[in-house]
């Protein structure tokens, strides 16, 4: 009999505690996002790695617009400050691993900016560039390049497969 040892992959790490409630903040990039949002959808476990194991940990609930984290069978305070700067990993031979690229998951989202109120379209391809991914999005028969970048995304919405980004003036004003 064949056994096949778990490989994971990291997608983010856990920060500072938040709140009384059983809340801890994350980071992570753009994919990461995604795959914790997949995670809680699909009730898939997450790993932290608490001194040399990856302990899996199911999401009660998730705040992504302030990256903030909690977790089924925490009961208290003091385990929730033992995953503090611990590193957040999944599966990698689960379906939400990001063994090419994460990001491109995200094609065929929706890019919805927040700033103006419009819907930009549904997203075609998506590019690794060397600063970070960019989203091609085709308006008016022009394609558009948007950075899939933090700190343009206010939120990923996988059951609605819509990126709701604050986007800059004028970065597609000319088609």
């Amino acid at each position: 009999m064949a056994y096949q040892l778990n490989a994971y992959q990291t997608i983010g790490k856990l920060g500072k505690t938040f709140g009384l409630e059983g809340w801890v903040r994350f980071k992570t990039d753009v994919a990461g996002e995604a795959i914790i949002a997949s995670c809680l959808k699909y009730n898939r476990a997450v790993f932290v790695q608490i001194d040399s194991f990856k302990i899996p940990f199911f999401i009660k609930k998730l705040d992504q617009n302030r990256q903030l984290i909690q977790f089924k069978k925490i009961n208290s305070q003091e385990e929730l400050r033992e995953l503090t700067g611990a590193s957040l990993f999944v599966d990698s031979t689960s379906e939400f691993s990001t063994t090419t690229s994460q990001v491109d998951r995200l094609a065929q989202f929706t890019i919805f900016d927040e700033h103006t109120n419009f819907d930009l379209g549904r997203i075609i391809k998506i590019e690794e560039y060397p600063a970070h991914p960019m989203a091609t999005v085709r308006i008016n028969d022009n394609d558009i390049l948007i950075p899939l970048v933090e700190e343009f995304i206010v939120d990923i919405n996988p059951d609605e497969m819509r990126i709701i980004m604050k986007l800059p003036e004028g970065l597609y004003d000319l088609v």
